[in-house]
């Protein structure tokens, strides 16, 4: 692995846990989440139990902006990973598909304040 560079596994809906991390780990000048997040409901969508569920990774994502921004350098960039299924869903991807919508549209809003932030 090249020098500078640090791979961690966390939960990122454990706010406190992943906190930790981030203040271990900084500061920092990239921050990429390609978090799951918990489960993700697969298959028709009126036959799905668990769609709700599978929005955990949104809020994953959320806490990784939420308290990673504060330790990231002032150059820093963060990169949220959302998946091809966002913009091209197959059949039985609905909550793939929501929830990677979602995490797109989260990112809108906020980037440009850090942006000015830094």
């Amino acid at each position: 692995m090249p020098e500078g560079i640090t791979f961690e596994k966390c939960d990122v809906r454990d706010r406190e846990g992943l906190s930790k991390l981030f203040q271990r780990n900084a500061p920092f000048d990239i921050l990429v989440s390609a978090a799951t997040g918990g489960d993700r409901a697969i298959g028709p969508f009126l036959d799905m139990d668990g769609y709700q569920v599978s929005f955990d990774k949104l809020w994953g994502y959320a806490n990784v902006v939420r308290f990673g921004t504060e330790h990231m350098s002032a150059d820093g960039t963060i990169v949220l990973v959302s998946g091809t299924p966002a913009r091209r869903p197959k059949p039985g991807q609905v909550s793939l598909a929501s929830v990677g919508g979602a995490i797109e549209v989260f990112a809108r809003p906020w980037r440009p304040r850090l942006r000015r932030a830094g």
